[in-house]
């Protein structure tokens, strides 16, 4: 068993499953929060940059056939153990009825290679990256445009992000959560 505290084995389906404490415990604190949007480098992975030659070989770096996913895994992610992490607390997020999105300063195409790559982004309703934000001044005015567009109230929303100055920003708009940097931790 994981010593994450909020991760459980299903005993039916040897499946991993999440432990309302005490990452979902905000959540039913706020039971009204209907969408979270992530940043991506830096919260979702533990790097601040995911290369984008890293994942599309003919942008330059190493002669390769393809991606570089086992680098993306342990390296861009932490590795296996916090993909799987990763990934239980995305399902329980949508079990719940909670959308979850990503808003960054990445490369559109960098995010969605790397979620197909790592059979996450399915779990992602939308990807906001540098192309979507171009015509905003902040991710706060980004996140103001994504609550107004679809009638959420601040509480619906949840923003998480590893840097201070997108929280601040954010901070009045909506729910928001500082992670550690490096990727978001099992007790965060």
């Amino acid at each position: 068993m994981s010593d994450t505290p909020w991760l459980l084995p299903n005993l039916e389906s040897d499946a991993l499953e999440i432990d309302p404490q005490p990452a979902a415990k905000r959540l039913r604190k706020s039971p009204s929060v209907r969408a979270v949007l992530f940043d991506f480098d830096g919260t979702l992975t533990t790097r601040e940059e995911i290369p984008g030659w890293r994942l599309f070989p003919d942008r330059g770096g190493f002669n390769r056939q393809g991606p570089d996913s086992s680098w993306l895994k342990e390296r861009g992610f932490g590795g296996q153990e916090r993909l799987v992490h990763l990934r239980a607390m995305l399902c329980h997020l949508k079990r719940l009825g909670v959308q979850s999105h990503i808003v960054s300063y990445a490369d559109r195409d960098v995010i969605q290679c790397a979620l197909a790559i790592l059979e996450i982004g399915e779990l992602f309703v939308e990807i906001a990256g540098l192309q979507d934000l171009g015509n905003f001044t902040s991710k706060a005015s980004f996140i103001q445009s994504f609550i107004d567009q679809r009638g959420l109230k601040p509480s619906e929303v949840l923003f998480v992000d590893d840097q201070d100055k997108h929280i601040t920003d954010a901070t009045g708009l909506c729910s928001t959560f500082k992670c550690r940097g490096l990727g978001l931790a099992a007790a965060e």
